[in-house]
């Protein structure tokens, strides 16, 4: 389980380091009526659901769907984002390679 669990960490950090580019270069896609933000809450709300189940930190996810939510602010979103990033990645990478394996 904790294999799964490790495995959402990943593509949650890095789909909020896509939303950056994303911004700049096609601003129009970003925009698709919030789509991509509901996916990111729901991708975080599902993560946060198995994580707790099986034990793990959920404590960045709750940063990622806080940012998620107060990404409407022009100029801080961008600093937002790569913080939440940040903190999805290193909580994905803290997570022991034995601790995973033996699960």
């Amino acid at each position: 389980m904790k294999t799964y669990i490790q495995a959402l960490k990943w593509p949650t950090g890095i789909y909020h380091l896509l939303l950056l580019p994303c911004y700049y270069i096609f601003p129009s896609l970003v925009n698709l009526d919030g789509i991509p933000l509901l996916l990111l809450i729901a991708l975080h709300i599902t993560t946060i659901l198995l994580a707790k189940k099986a034990g793990m930190n959920t404590y960045a996810h709750y940063i990622g769907i806080i940012v998620t939510l107060v990404a409407f602010f022009p100029y801080i979103e961008i600093l937002l984002h790569m913080i939440a990033a940040i903190f999805l990645l290193l909580d994905a990478a803290s997570t022991n390679a034995k601790e995973v394996y033996d699960s």
